[in-house]
């Protein structure tokens, strides 16, 4: 299971555009091969990362060989209610690193 760090506001009220700040670290490699295809080309440890608010889709991202193994990324959006934030981080074999946090904004 990868470290996945998330960054909010505090405090955070209603109409503020708040600014999304999450590091995935990567969990480490069995060997230095397993960075790379046998083109001898990177590859990335996340390839994908989608960001929902109570279900509803506030952004995503899809990553090629040039993003790094620990990944910092951000994103802004406006607060407009209380929910559920979903970050969720898409693994090179498929799998997920999903990470939740609640919005609960003040005045």
């Amino acid at each position: 299971m990868a470290e996945i760090k998330i960054r909010l506001p505090d405090p955070i009220r209603h109409g503020d555009v708040v600014e999304v700040m999450t590091l995935a670290l990567a969990p480490p490699l069995p060997n230095a091969d397993a960075e790379f295809d046998s083109d001898g080309i990177p590859i990335p440890h996340y390839v994908g990362f989608d960001a929902e608010l109570d279900g509803r889709p506030l952004m995503r991202a899809r990553f090629g060989p040039g993003i790094s193994r620990n990944v910092m990324f951000s994103f802004s959006f406006k607060v407009e209610r209380a929910g559920l934030l979903t970050l969720r981080w898409t693994l090179r074999d498929g799998g997920f690193e999903t990470r939740q946090v609640a919005i609960a904004p003040s005045g």
